[in-house]
């Protein structure tokens, strides 16, 4: 089952944020009702398998990740929706 805009709608008095851990929104993610209420995109590093919009990825552990290539993909992300905070790691690995 996909969210649709009624199911987002029901949160709008008490959502602050939210995220999908992911560095940037989905195309399906609804931009439109977090940037209409005011809801921040909490950017997220999940893993150390990092994934950009893209569609290209790179692995932490094996040192070949280009810092500079993760900050314009934020910096793209905050061109789109609004982001204060970045996430990482809220599982233990």
């Amino acid at each position: 089952m996909q969210c649709t805009e009624e199911h987002y709608q029901a949160l709008t008095p008490v959502a602050g944020w939210t995220y999908n851990y992911r560095m940037f929104p989905f195309q399906r993610f609804p931009l439109s009702w977090a940037e209409e209420n005011n809801v921040e995109f909490v950017a997220m590093l999940p893993h150390t398998r990092v994934k950009f919009s893209d569609g290209s990825e790179c692995e932490m552990r094996e040192d070949n990740c280009d810092i500079s290539k993760i900050v314009d993909e934020l910096e793209n992300t905050k061109e789109q929706v609004h982001v204060e905070y970045l996430m990482a790691f809220n599982e233990p690995y």
